[in-house]
């Protein structure tokens, strides 16, 4: 920037004429030391910079009137030579110090050189001289804005706007700082810029009101309004830039990659910024961010995870982008490398940061948002207690932060707490009642409660509030899949010894349920069908029949009517069931039918049926143990009452990423009241078993995964009268699921044990088709 009117002698009209002629007498008096001395000045106006410095360096030592030594030193300025420039300043002002052009130059050289320190002084000392000086005010602003104190520039130069209201300097030099403060608009109304300035001012304004948008809505009924507009104007900004404006044209195409993606039009985000690339345009590490950001909306997150990795090459430790880096990695299921980038984030962020004039240290936000971000990844990867451990200390320091709230609510629900669930969503809403994401927490955790009577206000109040909210939209379809048609079948296929089961056992169960009316009620169609070849011959149990379902906060009840098929027996059954969860941990059943299929299926060849009732219990640690009682009556109509109770423990041994591992154990015990029955009818007998099963997900992509099931059991049967045995079990089972809606499982099991002293093997293979959405 060169500021004139600083004492400076006025350049002649005819400078050039001059230099011209005194270059014609210094070939003809080369060391006429006066001569040259007209020369550099003469040069220096004329703008031939460099030979005025070679004139002057010829004899540098000698000394030069001040007039000479200024003009030098101005040359040397305009050639960059800021350090050199200085010290020829700071000669003119050894000799005459109140000189104020040089003092005005020795600042500004200054802080062109990079030492920002010395020209703040010297600029100091500058404004306690300044009077009713616009030049000094001029060169103090120029250093101030060197300095990166665009606001104090700022300030400086509206000063000497009203000492010189005409001062293109000041006008140029408010606009600049305008610019620099980020208020493009206001810059444009500073003087009349140059067009190629007006594009670039253009351009910026375009580029704020777009970053702007990414900030707190204005209009809280439509939050994407800011951002709409910033989108109209980018293009109307791009479609009045020349063709010529290259620069301008091509940072308007990166600044609406931006506008696009906070819009959530992901798609056209990504063919921008695929354009740019593509034409050859190198992109800057926001832009590379937006991109990313839009790649991993359309689940695309190892595209993402390259472009995150390339603008943190450029820009390291940038806590938002390594965090989003993070995500990127965990829906790409790797883990490892999400904990490696999240620890990396955390090493760089000390828990505290010091602004400029406090004396107490303030907490740092990069900080808190990674650690809750860890916490979040231990969730990520199943391991629930971990989770709620690092939650429930962040809470300790800082119990206002909606967002920790919230978290340790989802961590709670998805330990099968949904009451604690919603006492912390509360706690959470009366921090932050507005927050798109607790109120669809909140949703969640109601249909959980099965407070299904608030689920469909709340959802159409956010539809009306955010429209366009990805995870409204999928909260809506996750909603309308499960209340809907719900439909499932399945075979199963048994072949073993037909002493007890009978050989080639073979069902088919199919259901379909209508849609949810009246927020709690469901009407089921069911048909089972069930076939075996017995000693005796072939057997089946065929029947079909309606179910009406009644779900509603703690009570799950349901009640059916079936009538049978098969020709063995023409009892119509009657059945009924009840699942009370009064809270969180506990859950007590009960069920009956006048025609059950807990009858052995041999029996009904010879015309035998059964009543049956159960009671049943259970007490639920967490996520990681559960406990369950079952006492059931079983009274055959052949006279036969069959008493039997049941317990099972699962305990969790390991928890991983993709991997868990259960201890379960299962205790059983019978008696019949009848000795003699043409079926299986143990007097007393009793089984005990311990397993292990295996819980792998090999392989998940969003709602798309893959699940496989192991498991096995020994232990030993008793039964009266054979004494005891052991007992071997093994199960496989894949479970695929395809969206929210579709779920394929299938499996094989194999199990050695011995009954009425014969030991049997026995093969099962089974699969089930289920489609609708799940509570």
């Amino acid at each position: 920037m060169a500021i004139a009117g600083l004492g400076f002698p006025a350049a002649p009209t005819h400078a050039d004429d001059r230099l011209a002629e005194l270059r014609a007498q210094l070939q003809q008096r080369p060391d006429d030391a006066a001569l040259r001395a007209a020369a550099i000045v003469a040069a220096q106006r004329a703008g031939d910079d460099a030979y005025a410095l070679q004139l002057f360096e010829r004899d540098a030592g000698r000394s030069w009137p001040l007039d000479t030594l200024e003009a030098a030193a101005r040359a040397a300025r305009n050639q960059r030579g800021f350090a050199r420039a200085a010290a020829l300043f700071d000669e003119v002002l050894r000799r005459d110090p109140v000189r104020r052009s040089a003092a005005a130059g020795a600042a500004m050289s200054l802080a062109e050189a990079g030492d920002t320190a010395a020209a703040n002084t010297r600029a100091d000392e500058l404004l306690r001289e300044t009077g009713d000086s616009a030049d000094l005010l001029l060169a103090a602003a120029y250093v101030r804005q060197r300095s990166g104190r665009s606001a104090d520039a700022l300030a400086l130069y509206q000063r000497a706007q009203a000492l010189a209201p005409a001062s293109r300097e000041a006008a140029d030099g408010a606009r600049a700082a305008l610019a620099d403060l980020g208020a493009a608009q206001a810059a444009l109304e500073q003087g009349e810029p140059a067009a190629a300035e007006r594009e670039r001012l253009d351009t910026d304004r375009v580029a704020q009101a777009i970053r702007w948008a990414d900030y707190a809505p204005e209009r809280l009924d439509d939050r994407l309004a800011e951002a709409r507009d910033a989108l109209a104007a980018a293009d109307a900004n791009l479609a009045a830039l020349p063709a010529a404006a290259t620069e301008q044209r091509l940072r308007a195409r990166k600044d609406r990659v931006l506008a696009l993606r906070r819009l959530e039009r992901m798609a056209e985000a990504d063919a921008a910024a695929r354009a740019l690339r593509d034409d050859g345009a190198a992109l800057p590490a926001y832009v590379q961010v937006a991109w990313a950001d839009a790649l991993l909306w359309l689940r695309r997150p190892r595209e993402a995870i390259a472009l995150y990795r390339a603008a943190l090459q450029a820009q390291p430790q940038q806590t938002e982008v390594e965090l989003s880096l993070m995500y990127a990695q965990l829906e790409a299921e790797d883990f490892a490398a999400a904990r490696r980038t999240l620890d990396a984030a955390i090493a760089h962020n000390p828990p505290w940061t010091r602004a400029p004039g406090r004396a107490r240290p303030l907490p740092n936000t990069d900080r808190a948002r990674a650690e809750l971000s860890l916490a979040l990844l231990s969730a990520f990867g199943d391991d629930l207690t971990g989770a709620q451990r690092q939650l429930e200390a962040l809470i300790t320091e800082a119990p206002a932060r909606t967002e920790l709230q919230r978290e340790l609510a989802t961590v709670y629900l998805r330990r099968g707490w949904p009451r604690r669930a919603l006492a912390r969503y509360r706690i959470a809403q009366s921090l932050e009642r507005e927050d798109v994401a607790l109120r669809l927490d909140l949703i969640a955790v109601q249909r959980a409660l099965g407070h299904y009577e608030t689920v469909e206000p709340a959802l159409r109040a956010l539809e009306a509030e955010a429209p366009t909210h990805v995870q409204v939209q999928r909260q809506r379809a996750d909603w309308d899949a499960w209340r809907g048609w719900q439909f499932d079948v399945g075979e199963w296929h048994g072949e073993g010894a037909a002493s007890v089961f009978g050989n080639r056992e073979r069902s088919r169960e199919i259901a379909l349920g209508t849609p949810l009316f009246a927020d709690f009620w469901r009407v089921t169609v069911q048909q089972h069908r069930q076939r075996a070849d017995v000693p005796e011959g072939e057997v089946a149990y065929d029947r079909s029949g309606l179910g009406l379902r009644y779900t509603r906060g703690p009570l799950d009840a349901r009640v059916a009517w079936f009538d049978p098929g098969d020709g063995y027996s023409h009892r119509q059954a009657v059945e009924a069931a009840l699942r009370l969860t009064p809270a969180d941990r506990w859950w007590f059943g009960a069920q009956a039918s006048t025609a059950s299929l807990e009858a052995p299926l041999r029996a009904r060849y010879y015309g035998i049926t059964g009543r049956s009732m159960a009671l049943s219990g259970g007490w639920r640690r967490s996520d990681l143990g559960e406990l369950a009682l079952n006492l059931s009556r079983l009274d055959l109509s052949d006279g036969n009452r069959r008493d039997a109770a049941a317990m099972t423990a699962r305990e969790r041994l390991l928890t991983q990423p993709h991997l868990k591992l259960d201890l379960r154990g299962e205790f059983g015990a019978s008696r019949n009241s009848l000795t003699e029955a043409p079926y299986f009818n143990p007097s007393r007998d009793a089984i005990a078993l311990a397993g292990i099963s295996a819980d792998w997900m090999s392989w998940r992509h969003y709602d798309n995964n893959l699940q496989q099931r192991f498991s096995v059991w020994a232990g030993n049967y008793w039964q009266r009268g054979h004494g005891g045995s052991g007992v071997l079990r093994a199960n496989l089972e894949h479970e695929w699921q395809f969206g929210p809606n579709w779920s394929l499982r299938y499996g094989l099991g194999w199990f050695r044990q011995s009954y009425d002293g014969r030991r049997e093997s026995r093969r099962e293979l089974f699969a089930t088709l289920h489609w609708g959405g799940l509570p």
